[in-house]
Parts: structure tokens; sequence; C-alpha cells
């Protein structure tokens, strides 16, 4: 009896500790709802003629940096397939925005090509705010290359009740084929 109580505790506990880990993975999995970052989406009448591929780098989770390329960077490839010029406008939707983050230290700003097109910070910005990053960016079929830096600027004052918040912003790029007016 005692040689088969060995084996057997092995196998309980081999058993015990495959379930206790795939049980622990599962109920740590972020849901959508609690997505941290940057999603990236087309919209508008023409947006089926638009490619992209999105890529990020930096930590979601901000901390206070001393440069924006230390910040969380999402990188957008972008082109359009139809044999006519698109026009996109990207917006920026803060879909959750903690109010901690509300301070004039916590900055974005879009770059093409290494142009600034769009910067600005959230001191004033809530929930549910839509920010307009750029407008009437012609989109071809030769790909542009766009960055988006977000970032607690560490060379301001900030309070620490800033750092480790979640948030979830959506850039939106708004395509249009129609030449714009303004």
């Amino acid at each position: 009896m005692k040689n088969k109580i060995g084996p057997v505790l092995i196998v309980l506990i081999i058993v015990v500790a495959v379930v206790g880990s795939t049980y622990s993975w599962f109920s740590w999995q972020t849901s959508e709802d609690e997505k941290i970052g940057v999603d990236f989406s087309t919209s508008g009448a023409s947006s089926d003629c638009i490619t992209y591929s999105t890529s990020t780098s930096g930590e979601e989770i901000l901390i206070p940096v001393s440069a924006k390329e230390k910040g969380y960077i999402t990188n957008i490839e972008i082109a359009q397939t139809c044999n006519t010029d698109l026009y996109a406008d990207f917006d920026l939707n803060l879909t959750s925005f903690p109010t901690n983050l509300k301070d004039q230290s916590f900055k974005y700003t879009l770059v093409e090509n290494n142009i600034v097109v769009g910067e600005g910070d959230f001191s004033n910005a809530t929930q549910g705010d839509i920010i307009k990053l750029a407008q009437n960016q012609l989109i071809s079929s030769t790909t542009r290359n766009y960055t988006l830096y977000l970032w607690i600027d560490g060379n301001l004052n900030n309070p620490n009740t800033m750092q480790n918040q979640e948030y979830n912003f959506n850039l939106v790029a708004n395509v249009t084929d129609e030449f714009p007016t303004n």
C-alpha cells in the first residue's frame, strides 16, 4: 500500500498544478472592457479601400519619463487600394480615461514621417471626449507612416496618482474620398 501512495500523490499534485495554473491564466486575462493602450481602426464610406498595420512599443501603463520616445508608442502604416485619393481625419476617442490622468503632463503627439501633425495634453480631457489629432491627411497608394506617442512628461510636476492608471483610447482614421473644402 505504501508503494502506491507516492505515485498517486505525485499524479494528484501534477493535476492540481495544471488545473490551478490554467485557472489562474484564464482569470488574469484582460477583458476587452479593461484593455489598456490604443486600438486603431478606420471608418467612413471609403474605409474599405484602406489597408493598414499597427505595432506598439513601450509600456501601456504609464510612468513619468524624460522624453516621448520613452512612453507608449503606436506605429501605423496606412495606404489605400482604390484608384482615387482618400483623405483621413485622425481622432483619438477616450473610451476609458481615469480622472487621475487629467493633467498637463500627460501628453500626446501624432507624427507623420518625422513631422508633427497633432499634439497636446489631456489637462482638459474627460472620458468620452474625442480629440481631433489631424485633419485632411492625404492617403494614397504610397504607404504613410504615423506614430502616436503617449507619455507622462517627467520634466514637469505631476501627481503620483497619475502612475499605473489603466486607460483605453481608440485612434480612428475617418476616411473620405471627398476633397476637403476647408
